[in-house]
């Protein structure tokens, strides 16, 4: 069953808080959504952590100055055409900057 909701979450050395995030998202009642993280570049744990509390949809942007445009760009795309970012079974995804 296709989700009726996307959220998308933008994250840049992030590991400090993203677990607090998702859990509150998860507490929530209404649960036919999906997460989409769209990591920039980061050097801490943020992925790790993400994939540890259940985020499928994990993209990592190559860019390393990656702008709130362009992680929403991405986070859209990957709802829109997520065939032209890579194979939809892969847990970690690259994605080359636009």
């Amino acid at each position: 069953m296709k989700p009726k909701v996307s959220i998308i979450i933008r994250t840049k050395n992030e590991e400090r808080w993203i677990t607090s995030c998702l859990k509150s998202i998860y507490l929530q009642t209404f649960k036919n959504f999906e997460i989409i993280l769209v990591d920039n570049f980061c050097t801490d744990n943020t992925v790790k952590k993400a994939q540890q509390n259940d985020v499928k949809k994990i993209y990592v942007s190559t860019d390393k100055k990656q702008t709130l445009k362009i992680a929403k760009k991405l986070g859209v795309n990957a709802i829109l055409r997520p065939k032209n970012l890579s194979k939809p079974k892969v847990t970690l995804e690259k994605v080359q900057k636009y």
